[in-house]
């Protein structure tokens, strides 16, 4: 038979299992339908696509900036060496 706690432990326990209609609703509006997941999904994908774009320009960006830059230090360094200039020393 049953004691007044273990009755008590028993009360408790739905309690913690059962929810009230409010609480149910609530619980509803948080869930996202199959549908909007999907959807996010999908949009996801598609951020994520374009972020891989991007950075693949910025890659061929830096690459031809890098390209350019020791073209430049090239140029600069014949021009120097053709011309023959040397400091002006204080």
């Amino acid at each position: 038979m049953l004691d007044d706690k273990d009755i008590k432990k028993l009360i408790d326990a739905q309690k913690e299992v059962f929810v009230t209609k409010e609480e149910f609703e609530g619980l509803i509006d948080i869930v996202a339908t199959k549908e909007e997941l999907s959807g996010l999904k999908g949009e996801m994908k598609q951020g994520f696509d374009k972020i891989g774009e991007d950075a693949k320009e910025i890659k061929s960006l830096l690459i031809d900036f890098g390209t350019r830059t020791k073209t430049l230090e090239g140029e600069v360094d014949f021009i120097k060496n053709s011309l023959n200039i040397q400091p002006i020393k204080k």
